[in-house]
């Protein structure tokens, strides 16, 4: 029977991780300062991006651009990696 954990309990990562993986679903979850850090600057460059840029096109692709670059950061940051389902191995 899976255990019921406390949501807001802070997850540990090894040292040069940022992320811990996911309790349910996919991806992962910032667990430390830079991991926090890094959703924070994501989202103030996207917002600047599709507001400040002229032209839907420069939005677009600055807007893929970044979602990218973020998605990949997360992925080479968390700690287990990436899968589909909660801390059984």
């Amino acid at each position: 029977m899976p255990r019921i954990d406390d949501p807001f309990r802070p997850r540990k990562v090894r040292p040069g991780y940022w992320f811990a993986r996911r309790r349910c679903g996919f991806g992962g979850t910032p667990a430390t300062w830079q991991g926090w850090l890094a959703i924070a600057l994501f989202m103030v460059l996207l917002f600047s991006a599709v507001n400040f840029l002229p032209g839907k096109t420069a939005q677009g692709a600055a807007a893929f651009a970044l979602i990218a670059v973020f998605v990949t950061i997360s992925w080479i940051k968390t700690d287990g990696g990436w899968r589909l389902g909660g801390d059984e191995d």
